[in-house]
């Protein structure tokens, strides 16, 4: 697990370089990206390791790429991704959280974001900040709570899958070691038999699946349980109880 955390921050660090990359680049030799809210929202649901990781990557190639901002986006770097894992430290559970605590997290890690402008250079503040303000400050925080929500509702979806997986496999296991034959079928088809039914007919699962009920069961007892059957697929009736003989491969009557 640990080295899946270690393989995370770097995943997390790879997109923040690449969106430093691609990000718009202002006259005045600022870069203006989102790798604020990748990291805010790293720290949140992913935690510490991962995304400091990504925080030191990301810090290093901007401080790489130099230029009058660098220093500010170092410091939007590691307070986005400080943010985050501050919160996630309070709120244990990012997943149970409301959209107004999401909306608020991407609010104050871009208020922070437009305080740290104030490390750049004096003939580059003004102009930056008419620039970024308003988008940092309006849109910025909508970004941060949209990708909030994506990543809760694809961690429940995850969650509700492993939990009918494992019912589906608890089920399979008691199904299973029954000691009762029990059958599935659909359509006249048969979809699934446990060890105890192909014991009982001397088959094979394979060969029970090539086949279907009234194949192996007596001639004079075909009709009786097909009309039951019927009623049952029709609502008539909730279930039948029925002694009828089963014709083994061996032709032996069971």
């Amino acid at each position: 697990k640990f080295w899946h955390r270690i393989a995370g921050g770097l995943i997390l660090g790879a997109v923040g370089i690449a969106i430093v990359t691609y990000a718009i680049h202002l006259p005045n030799g600022v870069i203006f990206d989102t790798r604020s809210i990748l990291l805010c929202v790293s720290g949140l649901f992913y935690g510490t390791i991962p995304t400091a990781i990504a925080a030191l990557f990301i810090a290093g190639y901007r401080a790489v790429l130099g230029g009058p901002g660098m220093m500010a986006g170092i410091a939007v770097t590691l307070t986005s991704a400080a943010i985050g894992i501050i919160w996630r430290s309070i709120r244990r559970h990012p997943e149970n959280l409301r959209s107004i605590e999401l909306y608020l997290l991407g609010l104050l890690t871009h208020v922070v974001m437009i305080f740290c402008m104030l490390l750049l250079p004096a003939d580059k503040l003004v102009s930056t900040l008419s620039t970024i303000t308003l988008p940092v400050l309006l849109i910025y925080p909508l970004g941060t709570l949209a990708m909030c929500r994506i990543i809760i509702y694809e961690q429940k979806s995850f969650h509700t899958e492993k939990l009918l997986s494992d019912s589906e496999i608890r089920f399979q296991k008691v199904i299973e070691q029954a000691p009762v034959g029990i059958a599935v079928e659909k359509d006249d088809v048969v979809t699934y038999v446990n060890s105890a039914y192909s014991r009982m007919l001397g088959m094979t699962r394979e060969q029970i699946r090539a086949t279907n009920w009234k194949t192996y069961t007596h001639p004079d007892d075909v009709n009786k349980d097909h009309v039951l059957f019927q009623k049952l697929l029709k609502g008539e009736i909730d279930d039948y109880d029925l002694v009828k003989r089963y014709v083994k491969s061996n032709g032996e009557i069971v």
